[in-house]
């Protein structure tokens, strides 16, 4: 039986790569160079919904994690902080959580 990673899943040969100009967001060379793209991921991972439907549905965005050969930052190129809204929903320790104790 073979068994498959998420890289079996996604585009991640360079010719398959966007091709979006964006420099690093740390010492801002024009080198940050995209190679692994994700599209329609949630944009939170700590939320419980009340309904499959509802999860299907949540905020999603893409992940283009991005190599800066200068400094050797990695980060998401696309990163787009306007679609972070945190509400009360919002369950970042599991630790303590009685939802996540049961």
């Amino acid at each position: 039986m073979k068994s498959f990673s998420i890289i079996d899943r996604v585009h991640h040969q360079p010719h398959n790569l966007s091709s979006i100009t964006c420099s690093c967001p740390v010492c801002g060379s024009s080198k940050f160079e995209i190679f692994f793209e994700l599209d329609r991921m949630p944009v939170f991972c700590n939320l419980l919904w009340k309904d499959a439907r509802t999860a299907r549905n949540c905020s999603q965005g893409e992940i283009k994690l991005s190599f800066c050969p200068e400094c050797g930052f990695i980060g998401n190129a696309v990163f787009d902080p306007a679609k972070l809204e945190y509400t009360e929903d919002y369950e970042c320790s599991l630790d303590f959580s009685p939802r996540f104790q049961s």
